[in-house]
């Protein structure tokens, strides 16, 4: 049984060939990894950053940016504007053309009060304007305190792109209300993956809705050409299937498609068969490499990196 769910791990390894990267409409927006118009376009520089871009500003008069910390090449751009009555976040990180870019919108919302007030991202699934419940300074912590993964997902829409080593996947959300689209495509020496799980179908209050699912698998070994093909293994419904090829819209005879079926309830918590696994549990730090942070770039207690 072949049982997909709401969340995918992948190992990116190293930078591959270029990908052209088309852009895409998503609502008032256009995920095209580019800032806004003008300096940032923000409606407040003190909140815009643009740091090792071609285009830079606000890095040297912020100490968590800023342009002569050579140990972090990475490249970043925060800016803060106004689109559909509302005030947005717009961050990238990376640049098309490598092996990681990701551009994302994010509502804000208003927290904190006196000198603490200002706009925070409404992905922080938490209504709380309490400090331990939103600080990200220290994001391997518990995500009851960093608030990893506990996003509100109507409240953004945002695209990721990774490549490499034959391998692309584009992660995508277009619309606030509905769920998102995972594409990934690999060419190898041995073997041809084409895989897309489309759970835009739903949105995030419907729990019982699959996504569509196409999954198929071309093997190039030339060791598996002479092996034959098996029609008794398969319905007689479906065309045989080459020794060396997959398709489970033809060749899979149980398939429970969860990815999609899974709706959200609050900060980090969703329900229904697909609702992949428990944030709160979960150990930030596998998904870190110390060595890429050496020094604790952003923060002299050690947490800030």
């Amino acid at each position: 049984m072949l049982t997909i769910s709401r969340s995918l791990t992948v190992i990116v390894l190293s930078l591959a060939a270029l990908v052209v990267i088309t852009p895409v409409e998503a609502g008032p927006f256009t995920l095209n990894f580019t800032p806004q118009s003008g300096r940032g376009g923000g409606d407040d520089n003190v909140f815009s950053h643009s740091c090792n871009r071609p285009q830079r500003w606000g890095c040297n008069e912020n100490d968590k940016f800023r342009d002569n910390n050579s140990r972090d090449t990475t490249p970043f751009l925060m800016e803060l504007f106004t689109a559909g009555g509302a005030q947005w976040w717009h961050v990238i990180i990376g640049l098309p053309g490598e092996s990681f870019v990701q551009e994302a919108y994010i509502k804000t919302r208003t927290r904190g009060g006196g000198d603490d007030q200002g706009p925070i991202s409404d992905g922080i699934g938490s209504t709380s304007s309490n400090f331990s419940l939103i600080d990200a300074n220290d994001p391997r912590g518990p995500s009851s305190f960093s608030g990893s993964g506990t996003g509100n997902p109507k409240s953004s829409v945002f695209r990721q792109v990774l490549n490499s080593q034959g391998m692309v996947q584009d992660l995508i959300k277009t619309e606030l209300s509905q769920k998102h689209k995972l594409s990934q495509s690999m060419t190898g020496q041995n073997a041809d993956i084409d895989f897309v799980l489309d759970m835009t179908n739903s949105n995030f209050d419907t729990a019982t809705t699959p996504g569509v699912m196409s999954n198929k698998l071309t093997v190039n070994d030339s060791a598996f050409n002479d092996i034959p093909s098996f029609p008794d293994n398969f319905p007689p419904s479906s065309t045989p299937p080459d020794s060396q090829r997959f398709d489970v819209a033809l060749d899979g005879k149980q398939v429970n498609v969860t990815g999609g079926k899974y709706r959200y309830l609050t900060w980090g918590q969703y329900e229904g068969e697909g609702k992949g696994f428990d944030i709160f549990a979960f150990n930030w730090n596998k998904l870190v490499d110390p060595a890429q942070n050496a020094g604790h770039l952003y923060g002299g207690n050690g947490k800030g990196d």
